[in-house]
């Protein structure tokens, strides 16, 4: 497949300035860009490899003052490069609808015609799987729950009884939906196991990584906002409420009951303690430990979570405290 630069530049609704003639074969990261492949530049910590990198062209932001033989001005050089991904290395197509012969489905389930069910998956009584669902091999899909059109479900995913899946939604490999809480009590010196009888909601267009584990609500539901996606390894305790289009890298555990409203991101290795309340655009950086709530808006840091600029000032006082130490001895043997 073979793109002229003045048709990925149409493609990608973007600036040419260059050759647009050009002929684009593939994509590639600037860092290994070879001539007839198309790159981008958007994070400043890239923009060093404009020297060296061999891409017949780059997409780069609208207000980019570098120069190279080809550039394409885009507003989104993210999404941009995204567009042609898709272009040049489309995903395998998915299956045809079918329910595998290996597939164990309860009578009392019901899957759309249009529906694909692979090998060795099990789908338990009052079930109900979509139109057009993808679901892969060895999932399980526990008692009345509901799945919308369009979700994909890969491997090995364990959906447990109760949870409700809306629709374009895809789940990553190895996750498990609606594992119980971590609900104990202490009762005469010993603990005691207190029901988890909610359930858990999944809205539309939501994203979950691979390996992640939703625990089910106590009672009432565990709530994943519509568009909200999480990355690999994160854990979301039980009662839960997550709002609409937010954002959690990898390794983010959440504690049961806390509330995190809309368009929220969170860095890698985040944790948040319980029953909390996380304000609308907050911005939480990574291996940051938040132990109270957090206004709308606000950008923390650290451990405990803090203004992320009052952080910094702080780390960068700690780094100067061994000069500080010298000269206070130096001082003190002068006084002394």
């Amino acid at each position: 497949m073979k793109y002229t630069l003045r048709q990925i530049s149409e493609l990608i609704g973007g600036r040419l300035v260059g050759n647009e003639n050009a002929l684009i074969i593939d994509v590639a990261e600037i860092q290994h860009a070879k001539e007839g492949e198309i790159t981008f530049l958007h994070n400043p910590k890239y923009f060093r490899y404009l020297e060296s990198t061999q891409a017949e062209a780059v997409i780069v932001p609208e207000d980019f003052k570098g120069e190279y033989k080809n550039l394409i001005y885009v507003k989104n050089p993210n999404y941009a490069f995204s567009v042609l991904i898709r272009k040049f290395r489309p995903e395998p197509p998915l299956p045809e609808p079918e329910v595998h012969k290996t597939a164990v489905v309860s009578e009392k389930a019901e899957i759309s015609s249009s529906a694909y069910v692979g090998p060795y998956v099990m789908v338990e009584e009052g079930a109900f799987i979509g139109d057009n669902v993808v679901v892969y091999g060895h999932t399980f899909i526990g008692k009345r729950v509901k799945i919308g059109e369009k979700t994909v479900i890969y491997p090995n995913v364990t959906i447990y009884h109760d949870c409700q899946i809306g629709r374009n939604v895809i789940i990553h490999s190895g996750t498990v939906v609606g594992s119980d809480g971590f609900g104990f009590t202490q009762l005469d010196g010993k603990t005691v196991k207190i029901p988890q009888a909610g359930g858990v909601i999944i809205e539309d267009d939501v994203e979950i990584g691979a390996n992640c584990s939703i625990d089910r609500a106590t009672v009432g539901n565990t709530v994943i906002g519509e568009g909200t996606k999480l990355d690999n390894l994160i854990q979301v305790g039980h009662n839960v409420k997550i709002g609409k289009y937010c954002f959690f890298a990898a390794q983010t555990g959440i504690a049961g009951s806390t509330v995190i409203e809309d368009c929220v991101m969170c860095g890698g290795q985040v944790g948040i303690a319980g029953h909390l309340h996380i304000g609308e655009n907050a911005k939480i950086a990574a291996q940051s430990g938040v132990s109270k709530d957090i206004p709308p808006g606000a950008k923390v840091f650290g451990y405990p979570a803090r203004d992320a600029m009052k952080a910094n000032r702080e780390l960068a006082h700690l780094s100067a405290l061994p000069e500080l130490f010298k000269k206070v001895r130096e001082l003190e043997k002068k006084v002394g």
